[in-house]
């Protein structure tokens, strides 16, 4: 059964912004995640993504939405599926139906590899 993934990657000038705008640093913004500098570098640069859960206290922590901060991809195994801005409803809401088929599928005994 292929894994489903959501990974959010950083809108890098929205959060150059809503740092500015708050008077942090990224410095600031790592210390208070409890993760090093250089990871909140990566994120920014593109080169890692951020976990649904770390994007959610990201976004909380500046007071900006999730969907302003973030992009996010859905991949289902190691294919991109879907790029799109985050909405906590829509997201759960993607990932219960996609689970509940997976289920349902594997109950009678066959794989599920799309999202139809």
């Amino acid at each position: 059964m292929p894994r489903i993934a959501l990974k959010y990657w950083v809108r890098t000038r929205a959060l150059e912004k809503a740092l500015e705008r708050s008077g942090l640093t990224q410095t600031d913004l790592a210390l208070a995640l409890g993760v090093n500098a250089a990871t909140v570098t990566r994120w920014k640069k593109g080169e890692r993504p951020v976990s649904p859960y770390t994007a959610a206290r990201i976004a909380a922590f500046l007071r900006v939405p999730v969907d302003v901060l973030f992009k996010e991809q859905l991949f289902i195994g190691s294919r991109l599926v879907l790029t799109y801005r985050p909405s906590a409803q829509s997201i759960l809401s993607l990932v219960r139906t996609v689970r509940t088929k997976q289920r349902a599928a594997r109950r009678e005994g066959r794989e599920t590899r799309c999202l139809s």
